[in-house]
């Protein structure tokens, strides 16, 4: 079982592998999906998602010979994920429906919006708050 601690100290540059995020392969605690799917980013947080993660992970799975199923279905920190082979060899990913509910992403305003201002050491900056498992800021 990996860890923060473990994935911490293999994410330094200088004295373990180095990585921006660790994905792991595992088995399902769910008996309705094929994977368990965690990720670490390189200083040892565990975090719900990553899309373009998502998709690494279902080349390897394939590559490795762990399924043949042209339809993967992925236990998430953030919930069950369905990943789709597609006959040119691309891989989507459905991870559901975004969040935008400041409360849900984490990200602290008033009431929601379509944008919010914030500022950035004294400059005004727009951008859309969303999370698909985990939060992005989308700027202008």
């Amino acid at each position: 079982h990996i860890l923060p601690k473990h994935a911490k100290l293999w994410g330094d540059r200088h004295t373990g592998i180095g990585f921006d995020q660790l994905l792991i392969v595992e088995a399902p605690s769910n008996p309705d999906v094929d994977f368990r799917y965690r990720i670490f980013n390189s200083d040892g947080s565990e975090v719900e998602q990553c899309g373009n993660g998502a998709r690494c992970f279902a080349r390897f799975v394939l590559d490795k010979r762990l399924t043949a199923k042209r339809q993967i279905r992925v236990e998430t920190k953030s919930g069950i994920i369905e990943l789709d082979v597609r006959s040119d060899g691309q891989i989507g990913v459905n991870m559901g429906a975004p969040r935008l509910v400041p409360a849900d992403i984490p990200f602290q305003a008033p009431e929601q919006a379509l944008s919010y201002q914030v500022d950035v050491d004294g400059t005004p900056v727009e951008l859309a708050a969303v999370s698909m498992g985990n939060p992005h800021a989308v700027l202008r």
